[in-house]
């Protein structure tokens, strides 16, 4: 099991952001949890990477209660608000981020180039970050995150500000690398996006983290709904 909830409650100065959550998912997949701006989804990745800690419950991932200092490089996430250092070049962040991973500068820029191949956004491999759209900069910052081979994967809103094109694009290459055996939790209030990047779909509303149809109707009339999975 990549990741289990049980019996989670999360309390914040906001409020009570879950209650009572229980979900188990398993390795191998693409985890897309759905919900509105403001339900909670940041909250649920940070409880999952280990930077906030469970009012309630008890929160396990890959084998070990979190936090866990033996889960270090094993998990890799990109968090909703962050962004790469603005006055890097694109191929100088990466670097630097291999690094504190234990990458060689080769393996770095076979990766990365090969990554971003894939997005097609391989000509910002020599661009400063503070030149690139904001599409440009949470893609840069997306391949960052995939770039260590780490059993699991935290995404929070990967999809902000990337075109249709763009955004298919990645969620074809997020199935693909759930396909090579690792798990992705992708957090992201598109429909769309979640439907063709997901094997399997949760629903945060109310407090509340259920599953739901991995499909764009599903997802649209639940999101629509607003509350019960």
């Amino acid at each position: 099991m990549a990741v289990e909830l049980r019996g989670v409650d999360l309390d914040t100065r906001g409020g009570r952001l879950l209650r009572g959550a229980g979900v188990h998912l398993r390795m191998g997949l693409v985890h897309g949890v759905a919900g509105r701006g403001g339900a909670g989804k940041s909250a649920v990745i940070a409880l999952i990477a280990g930077l906030l800690s469970p009012t309630a419950g008890r929160v396990t991932v890959l084998g070990l209660p979190q936090p866990d200092g033996r889960l270090r490089g094993r998990i890799a996430a990109l968090f909703q608000d962050e962004g790469p250092y603005p006055r890097l070049l694109t191929r100088d962040y990466l670097r630097w981020f291999g690094k504190l991973f234990g990458i060689s500068r080769d393996e770095v820029d076979h990766l990365a180039l090969g990554l971003m191949r894939r997005l097609n956004i391989e000509p910002l491999w020599s661009r400063r970050l503070d030149h690139l759209h904001a599409g440009g900069v949470r893609l840069v910052a997306t391949v960052r995150a995939l770039l260590p081979a780490c059993p699991l994967t935290l995404l929070d809103e990967p999809f902000a500000a990337l075109d249709p094109v763009a955004r298919d694009r990645l969620a074809d290459l997020l199935r693909a690398t759930a396909g090579e055996g690792r798990t992705v939790v992708v957090t992201s209030n598109c429909p769309a996006s979640l439907a063709r990047t997901a094997t399997a779909a949760w629903l945060l509303a109310a407090g509340t983290l259920g599953p739901v149809a991995a499909e764009r109707p599903a997802l649209e009339e639940a999101l629509r709904a607003g509350g019960s999975p």
